[in-house]
């Protein structure tokens, strides 16, 4: 039985990684340690994990899946998780930003009853929907809205839910920092 504060973690990474050479991402090294294991290193041991992508071997034990249709985008991906989540809320997160997880703790914290999505906005005003916490019902009925997940913006699929922004300081925001290009991998191994 979940309490009303259980939460899976969705890790989105089935991208391309066009930018940063056509890898995939989840499998790029920093100070010896995947993407996705900078990731997981931050979650607590109970949560449960479901990665969008790729097999590749983790520390942990995490469940698996690929995007339906494969390469169909971070909704697509989502609407593929959705199945594997058995908890209330999920926090979604994207491989390429290997510290986000990082920020979990507050916005979990910061959850209000009445938020469907709690999402944080860096020192920019820019939205970060790729490291928001979501309710699981909440995202089920605005996932059914599309009939097809294929190609779908993630800004449209959060259109159709009630999210509420939170304002990060600057040292948070950081933690929010990407891995798209060459040059945001190299800085990344230089701040190691």
């Amino acid at each position: 039985m979940t309490t009303p504060t259980a939460w899976t973690a969705v890790i989105l990474a089935g991208g391309h990684g066009r930018r940063l050479g056509n890898v995939e991402k989840a499998s790029v090294r920093i100070g010896g340690q995947t993407l996705l294991e900078r990731i997981l290193q931050d979650l607590p041991d109970e949560v449960p994990v479901v990665v969008v992508g790729p097999t590749i071997p983790t520390s942990r034990p995490v469940r698996f899946v690929l995007e339906e249709p494969r390469f169909g985008g971070p909704v697509a991906g989502l609407a593929t998780a959705l199945p594997e989540i058995r908890t209330p809320l999920l926090a979604l997160l994207a491989t390429d930003m290997p510290r986000a997880a990082r920020l979990l703790g507050t916005l979990r914290s910061a959850l209000l009853d009445d938020d469907e999505v709690l999402m944080p906005v860096d020192a920019q005003g820019v939205r970060q929907q790729l490291c928001s916490i979501v309710r699981r019902d909440a995202l089920a009925l605005a996932l059914a809205h599309f009939p097809s997940h294929d190609g779908i913006a993630m800004r449209a699929l959060m259109a159709r839910l009630k999210v509420r922004e939170l304002a990060l300081t600057t040292e948070q925001a950081t933690m929010l920092q990407d891995i798209d290009t060459p040059e945001d991998l190299r800085r990344a191994r230089e701040g190691t």
